[in-house]
Formats: structure tokens, C-alpha cells, sequence
């Protein structure tokens, strides 16, 4: 279900009490409201510590940022849609190995992809993430990113995940999920779908058709290759009418204690 939008006296007493995010758009600001439930005084905490991430984090220049290099490693790419209009995010687990060095960069490709996409259009609302770990060994595991970066997607990009799909299980994942599970709610784990085998190419197949499926899926769809990041395989959908940032100079005044109750 997509986020509903959030109504204008509520985002606009929102605004005023995080005037730093005056950056972000209503249906940016609405998935931070449904994602704290609709609680005023939670949902701009939760904005006002984003915004100061954003600022930490030099979120607004990423898009700077040269990644050209674990672009072409592949390990992580767009390819097509899901059924319900999503585009899928692939992660080839095999393509990674941990490197505690390179974490805090591993990180940030991570964000790049994110906000290229949004930047492109390709995310007016949720992304689908195939996560395949077809070859991966103990090499490939990296508990301390997945720490990191579950949380931080999370707590920042709120009502961003439709679903993730896990394949093939293993002791080893079952390992990880069991030390990761703890840093996600409850919400967030119940997206997650982790499948055997023997059964990943059926489970996978009510989700995605087969002309957006990888053929190592059992699809038939053909990857790309090169520096692509696979967003020209996505349709552009939306289901709301694009935005414009709201100007610092709209915001209205602090609204009174009765108004945000």
C-alpha cells in the first residue's frame, strides 16, 4: 500500500516546527508521519534527527560522488519492475566482500544508488530488493555493513521497502538475520522473505513476472552491463502528481499547543 499523503494544516505545523526541512516534499514528510504512526511530536523528532543526518552525512552533494568503480563490480543494480509497479533493486551477494576499510564508502554507494534513482524518477514511492547469495561464501558476509545499513535506511528513507527477498537460506544467513533482526522493527522484518532452494524460482515468480526476472531466476530478462546501474530497465511510474520543494519563506508560523495535539 502506498503511503496516503499527509493533509496541508498538519504538514504545514510539521514545517514549522522543523523549518530544516522545508527541503523536503508532502510525500516526503508523510512517510516519515506513517512511519511514526501518525504521532505529531515523534514524526518531527524523526525529521529533525534526519535533517541533521543529512547535514553529518553531506547527503545533498552525493550525487558528486564518483562510485564508477563498485558500479562496474555489479553487485548491486536495477532491473525491471515488480507486479505491483516497484522497481527492483538486485543485490549479488557473491559481488561484495567485506572490508571494514571500505565501510563507511560502501555505505555512502549505497545512499549514491538511492538517491540517483529518486533523482531519475524511478522511486515515487517503494523499491522491491532481490537479494541473490547464489556463490556466496563466508567472504562474501559482512555482519558490520548490514548493522549499519539496515538502520540507517530505516530510520532515514522511512516507507521506502515493499519487499525483500532473500535466496537461497542457509545456516549462515540464518546466522546473520539472527544478529541483524534485532536492529530492525517489526514492520520492516515482516518485508523480509527468506526462501530455500528448491523453492526461491516459484516464490519469486508471484511477485515479479518473468519478463522483469533475471534468467538466473527463471526469467527471461537479460542484465545489463557496463557503468549502468540498470535505472534505464525501470518504467517510470507515478502515482502522485510530482512536487516542487517547499520555499523557506512559505512556512508559517509556530503553531499553538492545541493545534498539534
Amino acid at each position: 500500500m502506498n503511503v496516503p499523503s499527509l493533509d496541508s494544516i498538519t504538514l504545514k505545523n510539521i514545517r514549522s516546527q522543523v523549518p530544516q526541512a522545508y527541503t523536503l516534499t508532502q510525500r516526503d514528510i508523510s512517510r516519515f508521519w506513517y512511519a511514526n504512526k501518525g504521532h505529531f511530536k515523534d514524526t518531527c523528532k524523526s525529521l529533525s534527527e534526519t535533517m541533521h543526518w543529512r547535514q553529518e552525512f553531506n547527503y545533498d552533494n552525493i550525487l558528486e560522488e564518483d562510485f564508477s568503480d563498485l558500479v562496474k563490480t555489479r553487485k548491486v543494480f536495477f532491473h525491471g519492475n515488480a507486479k505491483d509497479g516497484t522497481p527492483v533493486l538486485v543485490w549479488r551477494s557473491c559481488k561484495h566482500f567485506a572490508n571494514p576499510e571500505e565501510r563507511e564508502r560502501e555505505k555512502r554507494f549505497y545512499v549514491w544508488i538511492l538517491a540517483k534513482a529518486e533523482k531519475e524518477g524511478l522511486l515515487p514511492e517503494k523499491v522491491t530488493i532481490v537479494y541473490d547469495r547464489t556463490g556466496a561464501t563466508h567472504a562474501n558476509a559482512d555482519l558490520g555493513l548490514a548493522k549499519e545499513v539496515f538502520p540507517l535506511f530505516q530510520h532515514h528513507f522511512p516507507e521506502r521497502l515493499k519487499n525483500v527477498f532473500v535466496f537461497p537460506s542457509s545456516f549462515l544467513l540464518s546466522s546473520l538475520w539472527y544478529c541483524v533482526r534485532p536492529f530492525i522493527d517489526t514492520v520492516t522484518a515482516q518485508k523480509v522473505h527468506i526462501w530455500k532452494e528448491n523453492e526461491y524460482q516459484s516464490k519469486i515468480l508471484e511477485y515479479i513476472d518473468t519478463e522483469n526476472l533475471l534468467e538466473r531466476f527463471g526469467g527471461t530478462g537479460v542484465e545489463s552491463t557496463g557503468t549502468s546501474i540498470g535505472t534505464e530497465t525501470v518504467k517510470i511510474i507515478h502515482p502522485h502528481p510530482p512536487e516542487t520543494r517547499c520555499k523557506l519563506e512559505d512556512h508559517v508560523a509556530t503553531p499553538s499547543p492545541t493545534e498539534v495535539l
